[in-house]
């Protein structure tokens, strides 16, 4: 009887598995039409550990199609749905704590003040008074 229950059992739950319908996300279907392709500059990488942050917390967002991100290029490409989800992914980014610009825009080429690194308090100069 033990044997019959059994396989009984299993292909119940395999038929009540098989008639639930698909989770909505998973039934949306984007129109190639409607993607766009954004570049942008990522600054402030230090390894693939944050091009790899930056792809999961991207990658995560709705309406996004794909998301590509090199520490080596200092790049992210990333396909969204359409352009209204811009917003979301810059902020996701630099929510992180990177810095983005366009692709085709000029790399920041301010440099630090003398003695002083990115990130590092300014360097007090010894003072002339005796």
């Amino acid at each position: 009887m033990r044997t019959l229950l059994l396989p009984i059992l299993a292909t119940s739950l395999l038929l009540a598995a098989c008639d639930r319908p698909a989770p909505p996300d998973a039934a949306k279907v984007v129109d190639p039409a409607s993607v766009v392709t954004v570049t942008y500059r990522v600054e402030g990488m230090h390894c693939d550990g944050c091009a790899n942050a930056i792809r999961q917390k991207v990658s995560g967002l709705a309406g996004v199609v794909a998301c590509e991100v090199t520490y080596e290029g200092g790049q992210a490409t990333i396909s969204i749905a359409d352009a209204s989800v811009t917003p979301s992914v810059e902020g996701a980014i630099t929510s992180l704590g990177y810095s983005i610009a366009p692709a085709d825009a000029a790399p920041s080429e301010t440099p630090a003040p003398a003695g002083e690194e990115p990130g590092e308090a300014p360097v007090e100069a010894p003072s002339a008074t005796g």
